[in-house]
């Protein structure tokens, strides 16, 4: 949980090109035919510029540039069960895969895929390492629209090496580039979308497993007054609020504020994570010896982490004297 996977690069390809993606998620059903009518093969990039080739599944739309259509195979599985809708494919390195290893699925090709979860499959990938898993929209029902992408390279012709001065690897970059504003352009042709962004620190996950697992013990301490047990204290909308609309980011241990810190403590997985009060969004993992400090920053520029852990602690306390 706390060791994040490495991306998969190889040397030649990270001076070649660093942003190299493509989708992961279950293959899906045969190729629809597309609600619009692909350009010719006879025209040119500039004359299908600014065409698009529309996809519909399960009520959502997908539109794919004309000028790649040609390029790309566009799947939309039925009903699948991880909820995959689109996933997109450089038609290429699909075929020259396929000579390869014939019958073998290696996923050669995928750029990307697109898929629905509900609210509680969200939740349950937030408590994870989401290496190339990117939450990016939500609906008006609550399920969320994800944003996948491999953490390794797909590009196939007649072996797997890599001539980046060659044409079939200018057209794999310009995918690859198309690609990451494909979420951009799904929110534009699916109405009532709302942009949703989560970072996936070990802040993030820790603080997740805690608001969406059941039965997730912990305590609280206050250094200058003591340790307290949850009680019958409720901690949801306490986590609620770390967690919304914030970015938590690694910063350099030399930023550690001085003073008194409220340390949260799981002793079942042997988190802990301690909220400085001095600079309140200051935050340091602890975990098996190993030390890291991250610095949240709240969307509307007022929350800070340590003053919410603080109202939870007071809470906890006053529980506590109740009793």
């Amino acid at each position: 949980m706390h060791h994040k996977k490495q991306m998969v690069w190889c040397a030649a390809l990270a001076a070649a090109l660093a942003l190299t993606l493509a989708g992961c998620g279950g293959a899906g059903s045969e190729e629809p035919a597309p609600e619009e009518t692909p350009a010719a093969e006879s025209q040119t990039a500039e004359e299908t510029a600014g065409e698009t080739v529309t996809y519909i599944n399960g009520g959502a739309t997908l539109s794919v540039p004309a000028e790649y259509d040609p390029l790309v195979i566009v799947e939309t599985p039925e009903k699948d069960p991880d909820g995959t809708l689109f996933t997109v494919t450089e038609l290429a390195s699909r075929e020259y895969g396929e000579k390869q290893h014939p019958g073998e699925d290696w996923g050669d090709g995928w750029l990307f895929s697109i898929g629905r979860v509900d609210e509680n499959a969200l939740h349950e990938i937030e408590c994870y390492d989401m290496s190339g898993v990117y939450p990016f929209a939500v609906a008006g029902d609550g399920s969320c629209y994800v944003f996948y992408s491999p953490t390794d390279v797909r590009f196939v012709r007649e072996s797997y090496d890599i001539d980046s001065e060659s044409e079939d690897w200018a057209q794999w970059t310009a995918l690859n580039e198309w690609a990451w504003t494909v979420q951009e352009g799904f929110m534009a042709d699916n109405e009532g979308l709302t942009p949703y962004s989560r970072t996936n620190t070990a802040v993030d996950i820790v603080l997740s497993q805690l608001a969406y697992t059941d039965n997730e013990p912990y305590t609280l301490t206050y250094l200058s007054f003591g340790t307290l047990e949850p009680g019958g204290v409720d901690k949801t909308p306490y986590l609620s609020r770390l967690l919304e609309g914030v970015t938590f980011e690694m910063v350099d241990s030399s930023e550690t504020p001085d003073g008194e810190y409220v340390v949260l403590e799981l002793p079942q997985s042997g988190e802990q994570l301690d909220f400085f009060l001095s600079d309140g969004n200051y935050v340091r993992e602890v975990y098996d010896g190993n030390e890291a400090l991250y610095r949240a920053t709240y969307s509307d520029g007022v929350t800070e982490a340590a003053q919410i852990v603080s109202d939870w602690y007071e809470a906890l306390a006053e529980a506590g004297a109740a009793g």
